[in-house]
């Protein structure tokens, strides 16, 4: 004991040194277990997703032509009051949006929409022509303010040298961006 009482570490008696870590040690052992450090707890409440936005709805019934014959044929009809676009609060200022598929037994494929009730005569007068053709594949009409509007389809066509089966889609969707 003498011996360890006599040793020194820079000149500080090692009893001292070996006395302090022990209080250091016990010191931190004591703070571990009252928990002296502070806890934080996170509440949160998950919610049911947002509900899908409301757009409106188009309903154009489907089309069943009478047959034609390949080599130039033409056909030609008017649907009144055939496609019907009810605007939603969310597809306020968005826009009407056609597209036609190409049909390869065609040689010349026109759809015209006319605006015969407009629930926003401002951005859709009444008379207002949309036209997608065999050059104009894709286009799009502003629409305004919520409400219903509704247009006569005009489709004229002209048959090609192929004969067969033909189908051809025309999409009509309310888009937030216009057809380019």
């Amino acid at each position: 004991m003498k011996s360890l009482l006599g040793k020194r570490w820079h000149r500080i008696p090692i009893a001292l040194v070996s006395a302090l870590l022990i209080l250091a040690l016990t010191a931190s052992g004591v703070f571990a277990s009252i928990q002296y450090f502070e806890t934080q707890t996170v509440t949160q409440t998950i919610l049911e997703p947002l509900p899908e936005p409301d757009y409106g709805t188009i309903t154009a019934p489907d089309l069943d032509l009478q047959d034609l014959y390949a080599g130039g044929q033409s056909f030609g009809g008017v649907w009144p009051r055939h496609v019907e676009v009810d605007l939603g609060p969310d597809g306020v200022d968005h826009h009407l949006w056609l597209e036609l598929d190409e049909d390869i037994l065609y040689a010349e494929y026109e759809i015209k929409l006319v605006c015969k009730v407009s629930a926003d005569e401002t951005a859709v007068p009444i008379g207002t022509e949309v036209i997608v053709d065999m050059t104009n594949w894709r286009t799009s009409i502003p629409l305004g303010a919520q409400g219903t509007y509704i247009f006569d389809e005009f489709i004229h066509l002209k048959t090609g040298v192929e004969w067969g089966g033909a189908s051809t889609a025309f999409k009509i969707a309310i888009s937030n961006v216009p057809a380019s």
